[in-house]
């Protein structure tokens, strides 16, 4: 209940910010209000000093492997993009662990796939795959899933 409260607070506190912005008419109907408020917030989502100062789109460099062992389960999670944007800075991560081999794993893979293709450009979709069941190959169920989709 306390993240609750502290969660309605802040957006209470935000309101008023809200409403002036809709009044004057820069927030209409069709505005994404977390990125325009992203945008001009006071804190920048990259760092210029380490991006640099270029207003052409950012580019996503991986330095996982520098950080994490060899063997480290995160070297397994795949990394699904909208449709020509892998190599672009994405402020959002998704991380799913999926179990193939179940009904529920199945739909939420799905709509992972579905969330991407109707073209979020913003976001990416971290997948770890497995499969409890040792009955069925992990392979012929991602087709399944990729035929359905």
């Amino acid at each position: 209940y306390i993240l609750k409260d502290a969660t309605m607070n802040a957006m209470n506190d935000e309101l008023p910010r809200i409403q002036e912005q809709v009044y004057y008419g820069h927030i209409q109907s069709h505005t994404d209000v977390l990125e325009k408020f992203l945008s001009e917030s006071s804190y920048k989502r990259y760092n210029p000093s380490i991006t640099g100062k270029s207003t052409e789109k950012k580019r996503f460099v991986s330095l996982f492997a520098s950080y994490h062992q060899e063997d480290s389960v995160l070297h397994d999670i795949s990394y699904l993009h909208s449709h020509g944007t892998r190599d672009d800075a994405k402020p959002v991560t998704h991380l799913l662990a999926v179990d193939l081999s179940s009904v529920t794993g199945t739909k939420l893979l799905h709509e992972a796939i579905r969330y991407l293709m109707d073209g979020s450009n913003r976001a990416r979709v971290g997948l770890l795959l497995y499969a409890c069941s040792d009955s069925v190959s992990t392979i012929l169920l991602m087709k399944d899933i990729i035929d359905r989709t």
